[in-house]
């Protein structure tokens, strides 16, 4: 089996570097018990090897069987098409939307310098963390459609450990003690081996952000 997947490097330029959406496709990759050959680039750099197979010069990059493709969702949904098992698409269809807002309020939270409108962006996102801790209130187990990681929780988990770090550091933002099943379900799905094997160090994504927010680094 030949599948390569192409995904951001870190500060180093060759250690796993914060790119959600590659963390999602690792995790699917190593839920599906499939070898893959993991290959960081450094996206400051974009080597012209790596603009050959993505033009459009983003990760990640699956390559499989002759074929490639540069979008995540693509690319989950190939990867349970051929390889079906261990079925991992969820029995509820509305947990495939669970948070589906959440990292765009998240981001905007991020990105915003004007004081008057931070109260308001806060709020917004904090309406959709209470939405997803609602729905996980209603899960028949611990992640979003029962008791076993599936294609939704690799999606939505990269997102949260990117708002637990990042928001907590630029704005001083922590997700309440009383969405306490949401809290239950990152502590849970964290210390699974599956996302520990393909998570980056939390100084990665300060200093992604950082570095997309052109602000610098503040040491804690």
């Amino acid at each position: 089996m030949d599948i390569e997947l192409f995904v951001k490097a870190g500060t180093d330029g060759k250690s796993l570097g914060d790119c959600p959406f590659s963390h999602r496709i690792q995790m699917i990759l190593q839920l599906k018990g499939l070898e893959y050959k993991l290959i960081p680039v450094n996206m400051k750099i974009k080597p012209r090897g790596f603009l050959d197979i993505s033009p459009a010069g983003k990760v990640p990059v699956l390559t499989h069987d002759g074929g490639r493709m540069d979008d995540s969702t693509a690319i989950a949904e190939y990867l349970e098409t051929t390889f079906p098992e261990p079925k991992l698409r969820a029995d509820n269809v509305a947990a495939d939307n669970a948070g589906d807002r959440l990292f765009h309020k998240f981001a905007a939270v991020l990105k915003n310098r004007d004081a008057s409108a931070e109260v308001h962006l806060k709020n917004a996102l904090l309406t959709e963390v209470r939405k997803l801790n609602n729905f996980l209130s209603n899960s028949p187990g611990v992640y979003l459609d029962g008791d076993t990681l599936k294609l939704p929780d690799c999606n939505i988990l990269p997102k949260l450990y990117h708002l637990k770090v990042a928001a907590k550091h630029f704005k001083d933002f922590e997700i309440p003690d009383e969405m306490d099943v949401l809290k239950t379900y990152m502590a849970t799905a964290f210390q699974t081996e599956v996302f520990k094997t393909t998570a980056y160090p939390e100084e990665e994504i300060i200093n992604g952000w950082a570095d997309h927010l052109g602000v610098p680094v503040k040491r804690r």
